[in-house]
């Protein structure tokens, strides 16, 4: 019996130090101040932060009972994950606009061309090919409605040529 409640205790004993941890704050000869887990190099100013298992952390973030130096260290990885967020959110918001960009000025060299046909192949003509309806006849019409039509189409032409 007492074997058991020993050996519980050297367990929980091992187990406890293992939550234990130190940080070990260098103020280096450049001025630069690092954070490690291993001993500072000799040219630098060694401080130790004692950290203690989880205790400064929970479930939603650090604890107010946290380590200063853990609040600080929290703090910045969320104005990095901020910025982050921000950055990529620019970037994809770039590529949308430039493969947009790319589509529009695709399509509209394919308008162009068309346009330009069209316009010439009707200023030629000096009017617009109709289809009556009920006999089925095409004719020429050079009235001034598709004189306005010729003139629309060079609009619109111009409008996708630039």
């Amino acid at each position: 019996m007492y074997l058991k409640i020993i050996s519980a205790f050297i367990l929980l004993a091992t187990v406890s130090t293992g939550l234990q941890a130190d940080v070990y704050k260098c103020k280096l000869s450049s001025g630069r101040t690092s954070y490690q887990q291993s001993i500072c190099p000799s040219d630098a100013v060694q401080h130790i932060v004692h950290i203690f298992g989880n205790s400064s952390r929970t479930s939603g973030g650090y604890s107010e009972s946290a380590n200063p130096w853990v609040l600080k260290l929290a703090a910045k990885e969320r104005a990095r994950d901020k910025a982050n967020l921000a950055r990529a959110e620019r970037q994809q918001e770039s590529r949308e606009r430039i493969k947009y960009a790319a589509l529009t000025k695709k399509r509209d060299e394919k308008h162009c061309k068309e346009y330009k046909a069209l316009y010439k192949k009707r200023k030629k003509q000096g009017g617009v090919k109709v289809i009556n309806v009920a006999t089925g006849k095409i004719s020429l019409d050079k009235s001034k409605m598709s004189k306005d039509l010729i003139r629309s189409t060079k609009d619109t032409r111009d409008m996708y040529c630039g």
